[in-house]
């Protein structure tokens, strides 16, 4: 963390248009009163003038926030403004019972134990990793500043997986029948929500980001649930044609080099590719020159430089709004 105040920190000033609003939840009738059940709360963000057609939608993982796109743990900007400068109108989301949208057990559900920071130093800043996680430059206790700022934005997830796919992906649902086609980027646990979500509303999702998502297929995520539909825990809709929002669709998914979960996102791709009929291509950080990156590759100190890498993906998937495939060669981003 930087040591002067936050407003005199060196970044440049800027001319951007913004607001927030609720998407609402369930109406629960708890104790004689009307309750919502898992409202989500999204704040956007777009260039003053000239955005491009297709927002981003950006949700974040099982246990954190919105906060995580909009600042990395050292104080810079995060993704959501990086995507902003690039032209995008961003749309960061609280999911669920997390940031603006958490809730007390009654109204919400039973929920399991908050992460604790020595969790939050395993997932994130491993003390194994400081050899190859050369990307996380910062101290890795569970007391430094840098852990501290991810583990500030903890919250507890519902004990129930099928119950936190249900209610991420009608969230996200409905936040796209207000935005229409948009690009969706997930981190982690996120990705179940918004591969249900791209299944739900067929056409709207023109491109998925899985940053790092929640596997192996079918595999149990120790503490949370197992993924019992293959990367989802809710069955897919299904047509003749293929899985409507997967099949065709141009997906990304990204790995860091020095991730313990690089082998399940490789298995997520397969999946994606082989199982559901998605243009899925492996986004491998060191194939792309940025070797040293975890799980948290998005906050991490070259954050900029892997948003740039998955800019470049999207400007070659996806063209003029449209799943269109542009010239670049499909190997560079690590399809086969």
């Amino acid at each position: 963390m930087t040591t002067h105040a936050p407003h005199n920190a060196d970044m440049p000033p800027l001319s951007t248009r913004r607001g927030g609003f609720w998407i609402e939840g369930d109406h629960v009738d708890i104790a004689g009163g009307t309750h919502q059940h898992g409202p989500m709360w999204a704040e956007w963000e777009a260039p003053g003038s000239g955005a491009r057609e297709l927002p981003v939608i950006f949700l974040h993982g099982g246990g954190g926030q919105g906060t995580d796109w909009l600042t990395t743990p050292d104080g810079r900007p995060g993704w959501a403004r990086a995507f902003v400068a690039a032209g995008f109108a961003s749309y960061v989301v609280d999911r669920p019972g997390h940031g603006r949208a958490s809730q007390t057990a009654e109204v919400f559900g039973p929920v399991g134990a908050q992460a604790p920071a020595e969790q939050t130093a395993f997932l994130f800043a491993p003390s194994d990793a400081v050899d190859s996680q050369t990307q996380w430059p910062w101290s890795r206790q569970p007391h430094s500043a840098e852990i501290g700022q991810l583990a500030a934005a903890n919250s507890a997830l519902l004990t129930d997986l099928a119950e936190v796919n249900r209610i991420d992906a009608a969230r996200v649902a409905a936040l796209l029948d207000l935005t229409g086609p948009a690009i969706v980027v997930s981190h982690s646990l996120g990705a179940i929500g918004a591969w249900t979500a791209s299944n739900m509303r067929q056409g709207l999702v023109r491109a998925i980001v899985a940053i790092e998502p929640a596997g192996p297929p079918f595999g149990t995520i120790p503490g949370v649930g197992t993924l019992t539909s293959g990367i989802t825990v809710l069955p897919w809709i299904t047509s003749a044609d293929g899985i409507p929002g997967i099949t065709g669709t141009p997906v990304a998914v990204v790995s860091g080099s020095a991730s313990r979960f690089r082998g399940g996102a490789a298995a997520v791709r397969d999946y994606l590719r082989d199982e559901c009929g998605a243009r899925a291509d492996l986004l491998a950080l060191a194939d792309q020159g940025l070797v040293g990156n975890g799980h948290g590759l998005m906050y991490e100190r070259n954050s900029d430089e892997v948003a740039n890498a998955v800019i470049r993906w999207l400007d070659s998937r996806v063209v003029d709004g449209t799943s269109g495939v542009m010239d670049a060669p499909r190997e560079e981003f690590g399809e086969g």
